[in-house]
């Protein structure tokens, strides 16, 4: 009997926090997955926001500033200490930097480190900027990020003299 395993896959806009070891994926552009994990417990959680911040309070989980503190709060649920927590990032390419500022992963990314540093949880593992998509794989049991780069990245980003990455893999 062949059995299939289904991996849990996170949305755009939605968030998932699990008590139970499983691993959820995701694929990213500019968007961002921020991973939380509590090593004490054993129990771990990805969002996945496409904008950095709303003003709406109800606007949702499409945005990090309100994504992430949700996220933080359903570990919590859970019964995970604030303290406790660590976290992981992927996610926010840019292929073209605007001349009027911040391009939109480059802002995504900003808003995560922002909110994460107020919440003081360390950041212990990062996949980010660069100008091209990652494909993520989260383990909500050990903390563990896998992060690939899409295929195209490399060839795209010597032609624009970019670095497909600009974070560090931990």
């Amino acid at each position: 009997m062949n059995l299939i395993k289904v991996i849990p896959y996170v949305m755009p806009g939605d968030l998932i926090v699990s008590g139970t070891p499983q691993t959820l994926r995701t694929t990213l552009g500019s968007c961002i997955a921020v991973c939380l994990f509590d090593p004490h417990l054993g129990y771990g959680g990805m969002n996945h926001y496409i904008y950095s911040r709303s003003s709406e309070a109800d606007a949702g989980y499409s945005y990090g500033n309100l994504s992430i503190p949700e996220l933080i709060k359903k570990m919590t649920d859970l019964g995970s200490r604030v303290s406790s927590l660590q976290a992981s990032l992927a996610g926010g390419a840019s292929r073209i930097i605007p001349s009027n500022g911040l391009s939109a992963g480059q802002k995504n990314i900003q808003v995560a480190e922002e909110i994460l540093l107020e919440y003081r949880i360390p950041v212990v593992s990062r996949d980010v900027g660069g100008c091209y998509g990652r494909k993520v794989r989260y383990s909500t049991g050990s903390g563990v990020l896998e992060v690939e780069l899409l295929e195209d990245c490399l060839s795209a980003c010597s032609t624009t003299g970019k670095s497909c990455r600009t974070g560090s893999s931990s």
